[in-house]
């Protein structure tokens, strides 16, 4: 994906065009990841770094994404004109080899897969000046039995690099490259390209996700022209090859049908033909009826005389194959039942490998038919549906004790700004991923808008500070501000009472307890309401809170 001028030349932050991003869906299929609650598969993407997609893993795999005749392709775009004048010259441009499917015999089909830290909602996530931050997206299970031949990365200026985490190890790590462009004054430096990798063999019991990581002190973020900073992502975009041919599929699909169809018309045709020889199987001689009443077993099922004819033979034929007595009635409900089995059969060439597939419940076998409706990866949407606001605790997901809060906690897309400040800090992980009764937790985790709200960043020194150690400059200290923070909304008990019985210090040292006024929870003191119970598993709950736990 590119983009050009008129005249051929190309387009880009030197000449005060940006390509911001544009994606690629397919709106008659379902996402592999995202399911119904996406617009249709998204199967190709690219930001201002114009990443070249290689399907083939370096040439070492026949594989592409398969486009059938009922596909319709939508195109979403965002340019950037950094100019002060209107650009009217400008055009997105895409370049793809193809290749039709009667010279693609032997290709695999590919599966793609949208990991993004926004999880199935927005992709777009606070930025933050002058410090190193990080999102991650929730994981993924469930990916199709095969391999994983391209992966590639989406990042905004002030992004260093993004991980791909396969059973939370490192799987490949994609680093971005700046240039510098002549035409600002200042020589800003913005993403040129982003790294790609070929993650390999996948399972279906490993667990994806990805980490993107941005440094706003090494490279500057961009901005809005208001000033405030345009919101940052992490997008990774893999594709799956399972084992099985795509376009062999098609192929013994469409065989299949046409077998099935014409032995439905020879039924009909049988229906319609026969019926004036239904009296006619009644009078036949006993020589060529078949009877089990009266007849040796070990006789031939139907004689016939040397002069029959052909036609004569097989009608024959069906009336001893298909009646016991010679009967008009027997042969009429023979030829319905036989109806009757051609309607399934019909119903069954629609498809007729996937019919028999689905019986097996293999994710392979269910993915191979490409063009079929898919499911979301990991039961249910990558992202859930955002929980009802308000204090009752009935309220959020339902209860889960197979899961733990860090299973959970990257799930819910309004708390995600607090969730990714959990994870590099030992007291608190450890904690939320214990499955020890003395180590049940509530996590109060602050909605982003207020988050975004806090007059001083989590890591920033407190106010009259004598440390003589500065944060800004010391990285130590700014690890403690941010761990002192996260630590005074961990409460380490689950279920937590209401009232003075269950004032209860955080990890961070401060008394809290909770109050039901006007049906909802307060925690105090403070008063800080409770937005929602937004999950509730095995070692205890999240509390979405609509301010943060005192941190001065």
């Amino acid at each position: 994906m590119g983009l050009e001028y008129t005249n051929g030349t190309v387009a880009n932050p030197d000449t005060g065009m940006w390509l911001h991003h544009g994606v690629m869906v397919n709106i008659n299929r379902t996402d592999s990841v995202c399911g119904p609650r996406a617009y249709g598969q998204r199967f190709f993407a690219s930001g201002n770094e114009r990443t070249a997609v290689d399907f083939s893993a370096g040439g070492t795999f026949k594989a592409g994404y398969f486009l059938s005749a009922d596909d319709a392709i939508a195109l979403s775009v965002e340019l950037m004109n950094m100019l002060d004048d209107p650009q009217q010259d400008v055009v997105l441009t895409i370049t793809y080899e193809i290749v039709e499917g009667v010279h693609a015999k032997n290709f695999l089909g590919l599966t793609p897969y949208w990991l993004d830290s926004g999880g199935c909602g927005p992709s777009g996530l606070p930025a933050y000046r002058d410090t190193t931050f990080e999102y991650s997206s929730p994981p993924v299970r469930g990916v199709i039995d095969g391999t994983f031949t391209f992966a590639g990365g989406h990042l905004h200026d002030g992004g260093t690099h993004i991980e791909l985490m396969k059973n939370g190890q490192v799987m490949c790590n994609l680093n971005a490259t700046y240039g510098a462009y002549e035409y600002m004054a200042n020589s800003e430096r913005h993403i040129s390209s982003i790294d790609t990798c070929q993650p390999g063999k996948v399972d279906p019991g490993d667990v994806w996700s990805l980490v993107a990581h941005y440094d706003t002190q090494l490279h500057k973020p961009m901005a809005k022209s208001d000033g405030s900073l345009e919101p940052v992502m992490g997008i990774m975009l893999l594709y799956a090859a399972s084992d099985t041919p795509e376009v062999m599929f098609t192929h013994l699909n469409t065989i299949l049908t046409w077998i099935i169809v014409m032995a439905a018309a020879l039924l009909i045709a049988a229906w319609l033909g026969l019926g004036g020889y239904l009296n006619w199987c009644g009078n036949l001689r006993e020589s060529r009826t078949l009877s089990n009443r009266d007849m040796d077993l070990k006789q031939p099922l139907m004689t016939y005389r040397e002069d029959d004819s052909m036609g004569e033979l097989i009608v024959l034929g069906l009336c001893g194959l298909y009646t016991v007595d010679g009967t008009p009635k027997t042969m009429r409900r023979t030829i319905l039942f036989a109806s009757l089995f051609s309607s399934i059969s019909l119903a069954a060439a629609l498809s007729p490998l996937d019919f028999f597939r689905s019986a097996s419940g293999s994710l392979s076998s269910l993915q191979s038919h490409q063009y079929a409706g898919q499911v979301p990866m990991n039961p249910g949407p990558f992202q859930p549906e955002e929980p009802s606001t308000g204090g009752s605790a009935g309220n959020g997901r339902p209860s889960d004790s197979t899961l733990s809060i860090s299973d959970i906690l990257p799930q819910t897309r309004k708390i995600n700004i607090f969730a990714s400040l959990t994870r590099d800090i030992s007291s608190v992980t450890g904690r939320l991923e214990s499955t020890k009764p003395e180590d049940n937790t509530t996590l109060l985790a602050p909605l982003n808008s207020a988050m975004q709200a806090l007059p001083r960043k989590p890591w920033e020194d407190r106010p009259g500070d004598n440390s003589g150690i500065s944060a800004q400059r010391n990285e130590d200290k700014a690890a403690q501000n941010l761990a002192r923070f996260v630590e005074e909304h961990v409460v380490p008990t689950s279920p937590w009472k209401a009232g003075e019985e269950g004032k209860i210090k955080t990890l961070g040292g401060q008394e809290l307890w909770w109050e039901e006024k006007d049906g909802k929870k307060v925690i105090m003191p403070g008063n800080l309401e409770v937005d929602g119970v937004v999950g509730r598993v095995g070692n205890g709950e999240i509390w979405a809170v609509q301010g943060v736990v005192n941190y001065a």
